[in-house]
């Protein structure tokens, strides 16, 4: 439901969305994007938001860009949290183990990364 209302919602501001669609490259032309050109033709545009996961390194490469977006494998948990006392407000990481603890809100989730 989330995901489909804030589809309306940037339809509404203007938002064109491209589904089932391979992008090949990113046209930029004096230093701004002008186009996306994609298996279905190119697709002219002002702004771009670029949600490719890890992906999105090699696409922004190609145009100069260098993105600190990694591929990682791991594992997380999340749970609600059952007394206040004991709930860090803050995130919590260990950079030796890759492993982190925060709070989302009535939440904590815990997170390790594996290399």
């Amino acid at each position: 439901m989330f995901s489909q209302s804030l589809k309306k919602e940037c339809e509404s501001l203007g938002v064109e969305f491209k589904f089932n669609t391979s992008i090949e490259r990113i046209l930029v032309e004096q230093g701004q994007v002008r186009s996306v050109i994609a298996n279905e033709g190119d697709v002219s545009c002002e702004q771009l938001l670029v949600c490719l996961g890890s992906y999105s390194k090699e696409m922004l490469k190609a145009i100069g860009l260098d993105v600190p977006i990694y591929p990682v494998k791991g594992y997380s948990l999340t749970v609600p949290i059952t007394d206040q006392t004991y709930a860090p407000t803050s995130t919590i990481m260990d950079e030796t183990y890759k492993v982190a603890v925060t709070r989302l809100g009535d939440r904590i989730r815990a997170a390790v990364r594996l290399n």
